[in-house]
C-alpha cells in the first residue's frame, strides 16, 4: 500500500469533503433512495483583474477554472470555467453566476444550475452550492458542491495597493440521482 502525503491542498479538500458530508443530509434530505453518480474533488483557480482590496468594492473581471478528479463509473475527470465582470472587494467575494458547465473526460457535458450560500470564518470562505443538473450527462440529478478558500495568507494581499489577484480553492462535488 502506498502512503499518501497530505499536502495543504489535499488537507483542504479533505476538510471540504467533511463539510460536504455534514451538509448533504440537511441540504437534500429525502425519503427517496439516492444513487451517487459521481464524487469529484478538485481545485478552482480564480483571478481578479484588477485585484480586489479589503473594503472598497471596485469593478473587476473575475475569471476562473475548475479541474475535477472523480470517483464514478461513468467519468474520471472534468473541467469548467467562467468569466464575469462585476463589483467586488475582499469582503464581498460572492460566487458568480448560477450555472456551471462541466466538460467531462469522455467529451460529454453537464449543465449545473445551483444556488449558493457563503460563510466566512477566520479568513476562510466556504461556499455551498445546491441545485440540479439541468442538461447533458446526469440530467435531472441533484448537485451539491463545497468550495473552500482562500486562507488568511491569501487575504493579506487584500491590504496591498494592487489587491488580491488570485485564489486557489478546494472543491468537492457530489452528483446524485433519484431512481
Amino acid at each position: 500500500m502506498t502512503a499518501r502525503v497530505l499536502t495543504p491542498r489535499r488537507t483542504l479538500a479533505a476538510a471540504a469533503g467533511a463539510l460536504l458530508a455534514l451538509a448533504a443530509p440537511a441540504a437534500g434530505a429525502s425519503a427517496q433512495p439516492q444513487v451517487l453518480e459521481a464524487t469529484c474533488v478538485g481545485t478552482q483557480e480564480v483571478g481578479y483583474s484588477p485585484g480586489i482590496v479589503l473594503l472598497t468594492e471596485r469593478q473587476t473581471t473575475v475569471t476562473g477554472s475548475t479541474t475535477y478528479d472523480c470517483l464514478s463509473a461513468d467519468v474520471e475527470s472534468g473541467t469548467s470555467g467562467f468569466s464575469v465582470s462585476d463589483s467586488r472587494s475582499c469582503t464581498s467575494v460572492t460566487p458568480s453566476g448560477a450555472a456551471e458547465t462541466i466538460r467531462w473526460d469522455d467529451g460529454s457535458e453537464s449543465v449545473l444550475t445551483m444556488s449558493s450560500a457563503v460563510v466566512s470564518v477566520g479568513g476562510t470562505t466556504v461556499v455551498t452550492k445546491n441545485g440540479t443538473v439541468t442538461d447533458g450527462r446526469f440530467e435531472g440529478a441533484l448537485a451539491l458542491a463545497t468550495i473552500t478558500g482562500p486562507t488568511v495568507s491569501g487575504l493579506l494581499d487584500c491590504l496591498t495597493p494592487g489587491g488580491m489577484t488570485h485564489t486557489s480553492e478546494a472543491v468537492v462535488l457530489e452528483i446524485t440521482s433519484i431512481p
